[in-house]
């Protein structure tokens, strides 16, 4: 499938119950934490680590959880210009959020039923044929109660084109990158020492703002059972040597 839709990340999730309460609810059991102040940096370190967990032999599905390059639109307001028609910055953003979201967002109405006594939810959207277009959102009308005529968007800001994160994520206030990874043919603790083994850098930072990565999710719950169990079975070995 990769190869016939490039560009496209694809993974499939669990679907028994028993691997969704292992994972604690994380869609993957391997999770693959880079935290740190410098977002950009952590970009740079996680497609890079990226590119050696997919080596790993039993990795499956391995991918980044959030998405860097989503098109999104600037819209930068005119205070100057807006302030001489007698709008404000709000009135821009309340009639942008009308068109686009409805008017059940800023003035919720409700309309009651005599017949059958059950209220309905009233709201007022602009067509998505007329919004579908750079010009049509352009042609967005701003009023408020005290201006005196309606604006076009296109008259009072500039819209632009340009990209943002699709999923912002943050661990103890720091902006985190999440790696989730799958198994195949091997168990997830197994693919986890391969990968400390491979990476040198694993769990001492990579660049300037760049926090340490760390391995969570149902590969670190295995690991930490099992040390304890270790622990616990050398403990009563020694028990039993003294005794």
């Amino acid at each position: 499938m990769p190869q016939q839709f490039p560009g496209t990340s694809f993974a499939f999730l669990p679907a028994d119950i028993v691997s969704q309460v292992l994972n604690f609810g994380v869609p993957a059991p391997i999770d693959l934490q880079v935290a740190g102040r410098d977002l950009a940096a952590n970009r740079k370190y996680a497609n890079s680590l990226l590119t050696r967990i997919r080596a790993i032999p039993g990795i499956a599905d391995a991918r980044i959880q959030q998405a860097f390059q989503q098109p999104t639109l600037d819209v930068n307001v005119d205070r100057s210009l807006t302030s001489l028609a007698g709008l404000t910055e709000k009135d821009v953003a309340t009639a942008m959020l009308t068109t686009l979201s409805g008017s059940s967002q800023s003035a919720p109405t409700y309309w009651l039923n005599p017949a059958n006594g059950v209220s309905y939810a009233v709201s007022v959207q602009t067509p998505q044929r007329d919004i579908n277009t750079m010009t049509g959102l352009q042609n967005i009308p701003v009023t408020s109660a005290a201006a005196a005529n309606t604006q076009l968007l296109g008259g009072l800001a500039q819209v632009r084109r340009s990209n943002g994160n699709a999923v912002v994520s943050h661990y103890n206030v720091q902006p985190v990158i999440d790696i989730f990874a799958t198994p195949q043919g091997r168990g997830p603790r197994c693919a986890r020492r391969r990968h400390s083994k491979g990476d040198p850098r694993h769990g001492k930072g990579s660049a300037p703002g760049c926090r340490a990565s760390r391995c969570v999710g149902q590969v670190s719950t295995i690991d930490k059972r099992l040390s304890a169990a270790l622990r616990r079975s050398r403990g009563g070995d020694r028990a039993d040597l003294t005794s």
